[in-house]
């Protein structure tokens, strides 16, 4: 009997020893579990930033892409429409002719002087003193000339000047352009 005794409480001495053992081996591989589990969430989360970083990245030169296209749009427009008042400085024109371009030089001039840099900025006011000059020289002109040859007299001492601001305007918006490649 004392045998069966020894036997059950060695038996069950081992079956606790082994529950013991089992629990424990358990809680460790459930901790390292857990450990590794926590590894690769913040593995994986460091990689979505990442991606999400480069997608900001991406989307931030695409916003600068599309921002260059529309300002080198603006500034042909401007060009062109100072190269068309260029080309009526100093030859007879009537008002109806010179008025729309005037006023659409002044319609782009506002939003180039809107967002412009200061360098283009500086070289766009220099282009609009001249033909402001010229302008004002027209309306102050003598007024017996029929209204062609007023604006021919008028506007024919401001033609170089002109075209020197439209050079340098030009030049100011390529530089811009250049910088702004440069820079993405």
């Amino acid at each position: 009997m004392t045998d069966t005794i020894a036997v059950a409480l060695i038996t069950g001495g081992l079956t606790g020893v082994t529950g013991l053992v089992g629990g424990l081996l358990g809680y460790r591989s459930a901790k390292n579990q857990g450990a590794v589990t926590l590894a690769v969430s913040n593995q994986a989360a460091g990689v979505e930033l990442q991606k999400i970083g480069a997608e900001n990245a991406r989307l931030r030169e695409q916003r600068r892409a599309d921002e260059r296209e529309k300002r080198m749009g603006s500034y042909q427009e401007l060009v062109d429409i100072s190269t068309k008042l260029y080309r009526l400085f100093g030859e007879p024109a009537e008002e109806s002719k010179t008025e729309p371009l005037v006023e659409r030089y002044n319609w782009l001039l506002a939003g180039l002087l809107l967002y412009a840099p200061d360098e283009v900025e500086r070289r766009a006011y220099a282009l609009n003193d001249v033909i402001r000059e010229a302008w004002t020289a027209y309306e102050e002109g003598d007024a017996a000339l029929p209204e062609a040859e007023r604006w021919q007299a008028s506007s024919m001492p401001y033609r170089d000047a002109l075209g020197d601001a439209v050079n340098d305007l030009g030049n100011a918006m390529r530089e811009d352009v250049q910088k702004s490649e440069e820079s993405t």
